[in-house]
């Protein structure tokens, strides 16, 4: 038979276990969302771009401070910049995911 010390013990342990398992899930379902929203980004310009670049000479001069408008290969060197970008993210929020994995079996490990 188990002391109330050793139960309430138990319940601390149970409850940890409960909280470390939704701030997980919380974790996961932000980078998903966050990467599926870069790539949406990357997606919307890419598809973008090219009629930004059809402008005439004299439609791109009124916007001066736009790159984009004033080269055609502009646009594709900010794609390429977000891209990176993204894969930058992506590659981040993996090693994440795996050290709060690794985390986790070890604790399962110690409880064993």
């Amino acid at each position: 038979m188990r002391s109330t010390d050793e139960h309430l013990q138990e319940i601390m342990k149970r409850s940890q276990n409960i909280k470390e398992k939704k701030a997980l899930k919380k974790a996961m379902i932000t980078e998903v969302i966050s990467a599926a929203a870069c790539l949406v980004l990357i997606i919307c310009s890419v598809s973008f771009f090219p009629q930004m670049t059809d402008v005439d000479n004299e439609t791109a001069q009124a916007h001066y401070g736009s790159l984009i408008l004033q080269a055609s290969y502009m646009g594709y060197v900010v794609v390429g910049a977000l891209a990176f970008i993204l894969g930058v993210i992506v590659t981040l929020l993996s090693m994440q995911w795996k050290k709060m994995k690794q985390k986790e079996l070890d604790k399962e490990r110690d409880k064993k």
